[in-house]
């Protein structure tokens, strides 16, 4: 299926690795101009060296800390100003710390805000002028299953992942009329470093064997998610063909989240 992304330039933060990068492969596939964001430079363009030459597609980057409104202009202008277009934004960042409310602070949930809802409302409104003036766009943010289902230990996402979907759904009532739409993906436990580090590791006490089999007991699909399949709804989203789809939140999980909505 054609997803008519060839001509498309799509903005991609968090992009040098992980979910990021896994995402930045699926668009690139698509034909999709690309324009990276991660806060390592070095590490950013490897990955825009790297797969620039496995897909042939033009990528293009911006080193920059997404909590930054100079970042934000600096992705915009150089999508509009190098490829003359902003077509499709991806909104992906890391999480917060871990803890249970006991071990949280005021500073710990404001730091949360910043690093999780801020950017993605911040970009939001960077990356929309030239996506109404075009009368067509995309914004796909990568939020957690946690949006969905609370997940232990995990209350400051658990917290801030739902406000993006808040956001997204408010705000896609109000851009449909103009040709944009707005929708998040919630992946469940996927092969990123930190969760492959969980695997390895283990966390809060417990060894990775144990913590690889309660994942396994909780995910009916028996795995993790490898990135490119969050990258491939993701996509989709972008896509033309998902042009009567807005204000909805995908899970990518594997059948974690045990909820009907």
């Amino acid at each position: 299926m054609d997803l008519g992304l060839a001509s498309r330039t799509a903005v991609v933060t968090g992009a040098s690795q992980g979910l990021g990068l896994g995402i930045a492969t699926a668009l690139a596939r698509e034909g999709a101009t690309l324009v990276l964001n991660a806060r390592d430079e070095d590490r950013l363009l490897q990955a825009a060296s790297a797969l620039a030459e496995q897909s042939g597609a033009r990528v293009l980057t911006v080193a920059g800390d997404v909590r930054t409104a100079a970042t934000h202009e600096r992705l915009v202008r150089t999508a509009v100003d190098e490829t003359g277009r902003l077509d499709v934004l991806v909104t992906n960042g890391g999480g917060p710390r871990g803890g249970d409310m006991d071990a949280l602070s005021r500073a710990d949930y404001e730091a949360a805000v910043a690093l999780v809802l801020q950017p993605v409302v911040d970009l939001v409104y960077a990356a929309l002028p030239p996506m109404i003036e075009a009368g067509w766009g995309r914004i796909v943010a990568v939020t957690s299953v946690s949006a969905k289902q609370p997940i232990p230990g995990l209350t400051l996402s658990n917290v801030t992942r739902p406000a993006v979907i808040g956001f997204l759904k408010s705000i896609s009532r109000e851009l449909a009329p103009r040709g944009v739409t707005c929708n998040a993906v919630a992946p469940g436990y996927t092969a990123t470093p930190r969760v492959e580090a969980w695997l390895r590791d283990g966390v809060a006490g417990r060894s990775g064997e144990d913590v690889r089999a309660d994942l396994m007991r909780d995910i009916p699909a028996g795995r993790i998610a490898e990135p490119i399949e969050i990258g491939d709804a993701v996509a989709f989203l972008a896509s033309e063909r998902a042009a009567y789809i807005t204000g909805q939140t995908l899970a990518v999980d594997g059948g974690y989240v045990k909820g009907l909505l």
